[in-house]
């Protein structure tokens, strides 16, 4: 949910849409209900917490990406990359309770259903690098 709501919230940026309110992205209304319901706010709850740290800490997540990336603008990436990128540092620089393992791997899965064929294996690498800079 956090990822698809970054995604969302980062396509009405570049088409140079308003994205200040969050309310839209955080109520994750492309869900139904039920699925909503199956989740639990626990998991909910802590998308929201995600999706607003990321938002909130824009700058300093995307330089540490940018800082990471070898012969690669971040210009070019995806918005799936992106959004997945975004995540993925949030969680390793502010959410150090989790495991960076965990974070990598639960960002490799996202990678690997909602972008290219070989983006998990940059993501992968971002992640890692990120890792052993913030750790």
């Amino acid at each position: 949910m956090a990822f698809q709501a970054l995604y969302a919230w980062d396509i009405q940026r570049q088409s140079g849409c308003q994205a200040d309110d969050l309310s839209a992205f955080l109520s994750f209304s492309w869900n139904t209900e039920e699925k909503l319901a199956s989740f639990g706010s626990e998991i909910t709850d802590f998308a929201r917490l995600v999706v607003t740290g990321v938002v909130e800490n824009c700058a300093e997540i995307d330089a540490t990406i940018k800082n990471t990336l070898q012969n690669w603008d971040f210009s070019r990436l995806n918005a799936a990359d992106r959004a997945v990128l975004r995540f993925g540092v949030y969680l390793l620089l502010y959410q150090r309770d989790i495991t960076p393992a965990l974070v990598i791997e639960e960002a490799i899965k996202i990678s690997m259903e909602f972008s290219g064929d070989d983006s998990y294996k940059f993501v992968n690498g971002v992640l890692d690098a990120v890792r052993v800079s913030c750790r």
